[in-house]
């Protein structure tokens, strides 16, 4: 009969040994806050990506993960949640994301300035961050009823 074979100890990595961890973000806007959410709360974490595959949406989150301009990438990606959804607090009523289109006519350019006006600039990571959020998006969702269709 043949000789056995010793069985292998499975091998360690050492500390310096790199892994690989790749990062895969889909296409669709509605899902980029959840991606988001997801890369700020590994970033926190001290965890990082080697590679990045992206498609619509996806690589707009991956660049603000990799190039956040003027801030760490958990607070680029912090601002970004708020940028498309709209506050709990009104979508459990209104549940319409009514800041991803605009009604189509001549004073949808002027009915969005004149609201921008009024909004309080907000930082995603301070304590009235909240509030000021949801402030915000009232003046959008009544920027939104007040523009007449065309």
């Amino acid at each position: 009969m043949g000789k056995k074979k010793k069985p292998t100890k499975p091998r360690r990595k050492t500390k310096d040994q790199l892994v690989t961890a790749t990062a895969v973000l889909g296409g669709g806007a509605p899902l980029s806050p959840l991606m988001s959410g997801a890369l700020a709360a590994i970033y926190d974490k001290g965890k990082t990506f080697n590679q990045f595959y992206t498609s619509g949406a996806g690589a707009m989150v991956a660049l603000l993960y990799l190039a956040a301009r003027g801030a760490n990438s958990s607070a680029a990606l912090a601002g970004s949640i708020s940028g498309g959804s709209v506050a709990d607090e009104i979508f459990r009523f209104v549940p319409v994301n009514y800041k991803i289109f605009y009604k189509p006519g001549p004073f949808t350019k002027p009915i969005r300035r004149w609201t921008n006006l009024f909004k309080v600039r907000a930082d995603p990571m301070s304590s009235d961050a909240r509030g000021k959020r949801l402030y915000n998006d009232w003046l959008d969702l009544w920027a939104a009823v007040i523009t007449p269709t065309w």
